[in-house]
C-alpha cells in the first residue's frame, strides 16, 4: 500500500513537473504578443506628433479651398496690374484693386444672399456654362474685376497721352467721395482690403479719368469702347497687361470682404 501511495506521489509529481515544463512556452508567447505594445509607448510621441502633421496638413488644404490664400491689405502698395506699352509703364497697387474687388464682392453677395441666406459661399462656387466653357462664379468675378482694373489703366493711359485730365472741382470732389466711401465701410472691408482714404482717391481718379475719356471717344462717334468692344480690342494689341502670379493664382472672391 505504502508502495503504491510512494508511486502515485512519484507519477504526480513528473506530470507537475512536466505540466511546469509546457507552461514555459505560453509565458514566452504572453511576452511575444507584449512586444508590440512596448513598441508603441516607446514610439508614442512620434506618432502623435505625426498624426498632428497629417491633421494640420489636411486643414490647411481645405482652408486653402474655402478662404482667401492672397491677404490685399498685406499688399497695398505693392505692384498688382502692371500695364506696359508705347514705351511706358503703368502700375496698379494692390490697394488700389482692392476698390475693384471690394465692389465686386458687394454686388455679387447680393445676389448670393438671394439664393442661399443661410450659405451665400454656395452661390460663389456656382459652376456656370459659357459658349464652350465653364467657369464657377468667382473665377467669373475675379476675371471681371482684372478686366475692368486694366480698361481703367489702359483709358487712363491714353487720356494722359493725349493731353486729358479731370478738372480741379472734379478732383476736390473724388476726395471727398473717398472720405464718405471709407467711413462707409466696415470694419472687415477696412482690415481685408488695407484701404485708406488716400489709396480710395487714387484708384477713384484714375477710373473717373478711364471713364470722362471714354465718354469723349463716344462724343467723337467712336464706338465699341468698352469691355468687349472692338475699338478697345484693337487698342489692347498695343499694350500687355499682367496680373501679378501670386494674385492670379491665390486670389480668391467670395472669401476677402464677405463671407
Amino acid at each position: 500500500m505504502d508502495g503504491r501511495e510512494s508511486l502515485r506521489k512519484k507519477r504526480l509529481a513528473g506530470i507537475r513537473k512536466l505540466a511546469g515544463k509546457r507552461q514555459a512556452p505560453v509565458s514566452m508567447l504572453r511576452r511575444t504578443k507584449t512586444a508590440p505594445a512596448g513598441i508603441l509607448h516607446r514610439y508614442r510621441p512620434l506618432f502623435l506628433a505625426l498624426a498632428i502633421f497629417l491633421l494640420g496638413y489636411n486643414i490647411a488644404n481645405r482652408g486653402r479651398l474655402e478662404d482667401n490664400g492672397y491677404q490685399l491689405a498685406e499688399h497695398v502698395n505693392d505692384a498688382a496690374i502692371v500695364l506696359s506699352g508705347n514705351g511706358a509703364r503703368t502700375e496698379m497697387s494692390g490697394g488700389e484693386l482692392a476698390w475693384y474687388v471690394l465692389r465686386m464682392e458687394r454686388a455679387v453677395n447680393e445676389q448670393a444672399l438671394r439664393y442661399n441666406a443661410e450659405d451665400p459661399k454656395a452661390y460663389w462656387k456656382l459652376r456656370i456654362s459659357k459658349q464652350d466653357e465653364a467657369s464657377y462664379i468667382y473665377e467669373m468675378a475675379k476675371d471681371t474685376v482684372t478686366d475692368y482694373a486694366v480698361r481703367d489703366l489702359i483709358y487712363a493711359r491714353e487720356a494722359e497721352n493725349a493731353g486729358f485730365s479731370l478738372d480741379p472741382e472734379e478732383k476736390k470732389s473724388i476726395r471727398y467721395d473717398a472720405e464718405r466711401e471709407w467711413l462707409k465701410m466696415t470694419e472687415r472691408e477696412k482690415s481685408a482690403t488695407g484701404l485708406d482714404t488716400g489709396v480710395l482717391q487714387n484708384a477713384m481718379e484714375r477710373e473717373r479719368t478711364a471713364a470722362a475719356y471714354m465718354r469723349s471717344l463716344q462724343d467723337e462717334g467712336i464706338e465699341g469702347v468698352d469691355v468687349g468692344g472692338s475699338y478697345y480690342a484693337s487698342l489692347m494689341e498695343r499694350y500687355q497687361a499682367e496680373l501679378m502670379p501670386e494674385i492670379d493664382g491665390q486670389l480668391r472672391l467670395g472669401t476677402i470682404t464677405v463671407n
